[in-house]
């Protein structure tokens, strides 16, 4: 009867005693990951915190559509030179009603020569622009001339009230 019990206890306790341990185990690591994660007592920041936060993309609230517009033109004109396009011109489309949200979304346009390398630059530092919102179009096409360059045309979208 004793022999019985002691079987039973194996085959009932020992699948969950070895799932404890797996789940002791992966606590232990998460504990691990957020103490190299927190902010310590002296307001500075480990270098895996500050690789979390560049992930997540700055945003602005929509301000009325002249201050917007500067603001997103500036910060997209900083972004062009940032990524050595210089553009032959910028203009705003017209602006579109969002049905229902109280916003307008302004349009900006802008088309001139670069490289492909610096397109992509260009397209891979727009979520840091805090006034970005999307990317309408674009437009490439290489150069008769020089097949190194692109002419293209970027139409990128922000809010306003």
């Amino acid at each position: 009867m004793v022999g019985l019990a002691a079987i039973g206890l194996y085959f009932l306790a020992g699948p969950w005693l070895s799932e404890w341990q797996k789940l002791r185990v992966e606590i232990a690591a998460g504990k691990e990951r957020l103490d190299r994660v927190a902010v310590d007592g002296e307001g500075t920041l480990p270098a895996e915190q500050l690789k979390l936060m560049s992930a997540v993309p700055k945003v602005e609230m929509p301000a009325d559509e002249k201050k917007q517009g500067t603001q997103f033109r500036d910060a997209f004109t900083g972004q062009l030179q940032k990524a050595g396009i210089r553009a032959r011109s910028l203009q705003y489309l017209a602006a579109k009603k969002i049905a229902g949200a109280g916003y307008r979304t302004l349009r900006l346009q802008g088309r001139g020569r670069c490289e492909l390398p610096q397109m992509l630059n260009l397209l891979g530092s727009l979520n840091e622009n805090p006034y970005f919102v999307g990317v309408e179009e674009l437009d490439m096409k290489p150069d008769a001339r020089n097949r190194n360059e692109l002419e293209f045309s970027i139409t990128v979208s922000t809010f306003a009230k």
